[in-house]
């Protein structure tokens, strides 16, 4: 009896080594080298394309030719004008306050100018898409959490064109466009547009 099973079990691993030696070995393409599966984890993730909606590009204008070509940018659209400057925009489902970099309009409707400048405001940019554009060389977000940017509406330069039309104030910081904003000051004043106008006699 024991003979019998000795000889069972050497018929048993006889044909384990013989299936094992029969069956394919794997193929040379299967076995992916460290370094190349470390190549492939590091660029697993799509680079965002630069025409993208969140990466759009800016309109073929003068008046952006001050904005650095590589500013983060993205689309949003606006769902309220809060005043001249301020506004509520829409990104991928979540709501974000905007404050119109380097400019300061007047904000409540006793400020002279102060409705003239959200009626402007929001026919600028009211419910339109709008392309946000932060200037690297100034903060992301002002002291209240209203995030900082250039609003570009179609071929409009919405902050430039409210310092142009003589419905905002310059706002001292370091941004890019100082200098074209600062001009266009200038020429508000020296034409006498909107607040630099001669005040109404009571």
């Amino acid at each position: 009896m024991r003979a019998f099973l000795q000889l069972a079990s050497l018929a048993v691993w006889l044909t384990a080594c013989q299936s094992s030696s029969t069956s394919p070995s794997p193929s040379p393409l299967s076995i992916v080298p460290p370094a190349e599966v470390a190549e492939k984890t590091s660029t697993a993730i799509p680079q965002t394309p630069t025409n993208s909606p969140r990466t759009p590009t800016l309109p073929v204008i003068p008046e952006v030719h001050c904005i650095q070509p590589g500013s983060p940018r993205q689309t949003a659209r606006v769902i309220r004008v809060i005043d001249g400057d301020t506004i509520d925009v829409s990104i991928r489902g979540l709501v974000f306050r905007i404050r119109y970099l380097g400019i300061d309009t007047p904000e409540t409707p006793h400020d002279r100018f102060g409705p003239e400048a959200t009626v402007r405001n929001r026919e600028l940019v009211g419910g339109q898409m709008v392309t946000l554009v932060r200037d690297p060389n100034d903060e992301d977000f002002d002291i209240h959490g209203r995030m900082l940017r250039y609003i570009i509406a179609g071929k409009i330069f919405v902050n430039l064109e409210l310092v142009r039309e003589g419905l905002a104030f310059l706002y001292p910081s370091g941004h890019t466009c100082g200098p074209e904003f600062l001009e266009a000051y200038g020429a508000a004043q020296a034409n006498a547009r909107g607040l630099f106008a001669p005040a109404p006699v009571p």
